[in-house]
């Protein structure tokens, strides 16, 4: 669409005021000619009638209009045009009388100030309540038009009994159009048109208030003018080209923040001023808030911070983790002895951490089957050997309760060579065997280290004899092993 430029613009408004001049000057024939008629609103006689009507929106002195009414008692009536205020209804100089006027009949009314300053309609025709008689109509008419019916007397200013009624020659009525036809027209004593003027040529005052009105559309008073709109202008004759090149000069359109939709934009930005309004997003640095904001938590920690711009202090409650506050477990060190008895702490944490259950179990030491009591050494050792100690029963085949120990007197053991000592051994010897041996009975398996021959003489005296050392009978012969045997066993 091509821009309107100031030439443009001051023909285009040329164009309007001329137009609007034209219709006041000449008006349009349907509005001219019309004279507006219709039937009142009510269907009965009463004393408040409403009417609706084209092209009338105030009252003034010598509006003229045609109503019918369907009823013809109108006395002490009052008559409201398109809600423009009820005003009373007037023949000559007083308020209309009943049957003034012909049911279904159409009157003429003329809307005066000067009888009334409040205002009146007066009624133009009317029936004669005096004479009730047909009246020859003898004048002839055209165009569908009606003359119309007056009194025989003028300046009448009091009952002249009856008359005979005559119609005026010159005064006529087009009911269907509402035009009304007549050689001169008075309103309120002045002449407002001459002798075979038409009103054709005339604009009612409701067309040409409603043309101005559509040609300031509500225009501020400051530019309702031509003048007004020129000033307004800066009565720029270039106007078009000036705004063309302020156009051009500005901000290219991708260049510029919008006021509406999402923009993404690009840069530090510093702003001088407060800031009206909400940004969203993150700020990289910032001081404080523009009003006052609390900070509230939630779930296992609660707690509402006052109202701040920045700087929150919250103060926290933690939520019950249903435990009840206290100490378990022992208040203090113990060493309990076998059968005794100790307390330990049971607690329970959720996956947050947090003991949700505590309890105390009490702990029991198994008891000591076996006597406690301290033993006095009545043995004396030597060579770094301990007594052995033993029960004190032999033989026994069942428990035997509590008894007192005894230490054995020649049974001894040296732990750091786990050599036992003893003053004679029962039954066999596995193993080897360091020392001497002795005695009438048993017997020792194993290797000997060394070993002695032991013979009897003729006297039965034992003869000793000692042999090499046998290291290791495996580089022995059978033979040779069975005869170390039988010396040894001799």
């Amino acid at each position: 669409m091509s821009r309107l430029g100031p030439t443009g613009l001051v023909q285009l408004l040329t164009d309007i005021k001329n137009w609007v001049l034209s219709k006041i000057s000449a008006g349009t024939a349907a509005k001219a000619r019309g004279l507006p008629t219709g039937t009142v609103n009510e269907a009965s006689s009463t004393a408040t009638l409403t009417i609706t009507l084209s092209d009338i929106t105030e009252l003034y002195a010598g509006l003229t209009i045609c109503i019918r009414m369907p009823f013809n008692n109108v006395a002490n009536s009052t008559l409201e045009v398109n809600s423009l205020g009820a005003k009373p209804i007037y023949y000559q100089n007083n308020t209309a009388s009943k049957d003034m006027i012909l049911a279904n009949a159409y009157v003429i009314l003329v809307y005066d100030t000067v009888t009334l300053s409040t205002g009146c309609w007066k009624i133009v025709y009317s029936k004669d309540s005096n004479t009730d008689t047909l009246v020859a109509q003898n004048i002839s008419t055209t165009d569908n038009t009606y003359p119309v019916l007056l009194g025989n007397t003028a300046n009448a200013t009091a009952n002249i009994g009856n008359k005979a009624a005559l119609f005026g020659k010159d005064i006529k009525v087009n009911p269907s159009t509402g035009a009304i036809y007549a050689t001169k027209v008075y309103s309120g004593g002045t002449e407002v048109l001459t002798s075979h003027q038409s009103l054709s040529s005339y604009a009612t005052k409701t067309y040409v208030d409603t043309s101005v009105s559509n040609l300031v559309n509500s225009a501020p008073a400051a530019l309702d003018t031509l003048n007004e709109l020129a000033a307004a202008l800066g009565n720029d004759a270039n106007f078009s080209t000036t705004v063309t090149n302020l156009i051009g000069a500005k901000a290219d359109d991708t260049s510029v923040v919008h006021t509406s939709g999402d923009e993404t934009i690009a840069g530090t930005k510093t702003f001088s001023a407060t800031i009206a309004g909400s940004i969203n997003g993150n700020a990289a640095t910032a001081t404080q808030f523009s009003a006052n904001t609390t900070v509230a938590l939630t779930g296992d920690a609660t707690g509402t911070s006052a109202g701040s711009k920045k700087g929150w202090s919250v103060p926290v409650t933690l939520a019950n983790s249903g435990v009840t506050a206290g100490s378990y477990g022992p208040s203090a060190a113990a060493s309990p002895a076998h059968g005794g008895t100790f307390s330990v702490p049971y607690v329970t944490v959720d996956a947050k951490g947090r003991v949700t259950a505590a309890s105390t179990i009490t702990i029991t030491l198994p008891a000591d089957s076996n006597t406690d009591t301290l033993m006095t050494q009545n043995v004396s050792t030597t060579n770094a050997t301990y007594p052995v100690l033993l029960c004190p029963t032999a033989n026994a085949t069942a428990n035997q309760g509590a008894k007192t120990g005894i230490f054995a007197k020649s049974v001894k053991i040296n732990p750091s060579t786990n050599v036992i000592s003893a003053s004679g051994f029962s039954g066999p010897l596995t193993g080897n065997v360091t020392g001497n041996c002795s005695g009438s009975s048993g017997s020792c398996t194993g290797n000997a280290a060394t070993a002695t021959k032991a013979t009897k003489d003729g006297s039965g005296n034992v003869i000793t004899s000692t042999y090499a050392t046998i290291s290791d009978t495996a580089e022995m012969t059978a033979a040779e092993v069975s005869t170390v045997t039988a010396q040894v066993l001799t």
